[in-house]
């Protein structure tokens, strides 16, 4: 078995024998103050009064980025 993502932020399941199934699909938060948000452990953050609440969107959709699979960012400390 094998996991695909793609930049659509669509996870696909593909088999041995052949077949696929859609598991789900990846969505984005945009937020208008994001240096407002506060830090949660390592690598999670959560929205606060100054980040403002999120906005959700599809990835590739207007003021949303897409999605790299297998990608890393850096850090920008």
């Amino acid at each position: 078995m094998g996991v695909n993502i793609g930049e659509d932020g669509l996870v696909v399941a593909s088999y041995s024998n052949g077949s696929q199934k859609s598991l789900g699909k990846i969505i984005l938060a945009n937020f208008a103050t994001p240096k407002g948000l506060r830090q949660v452990g390592n690598s999670g953050f959560t929205a606060t009064s100054q980040s403002g609440e999120a906005k959700l969107g599809e990835p590739g959709g207007a003021g949303f980025g897409t999605i790299r699979a297998g990608a890393t960012e850096r850090s920008k400390r």
